[in-house]
């Protein structure tokens, strides 16, 4: 699995990712993603991490 929530903010925060946190607590999974209008990537804890949307496509790279 990877988790991805979609976020309309630039600037998402912990809070916003407490779903993603608890889906990783029930299913096996390394990191989880925060899609959202952020200008670059940062990490928000440990396994998750706000991405840019436009660069979604580099995440997709990563099931093929």
């Amino acid at each position: 699995f990877i988790p991805v929530e979609v976020k309309y903010t630039a600037t998402p925060t912990v809070k916003d990712a407490r779903h993603l946190q608890i889906f990783m607590d029930e299913y096996p999974c390394r990191h989880a993603y925060v899609v959202c209008q952020t200008p670059r990537a940062y990490i928000l804890t440990e396994r998750i991490t706000a991405l840019p949307w436009c660069d979604l496509p580099s995440l997709l790279d990563l099931v093929k």
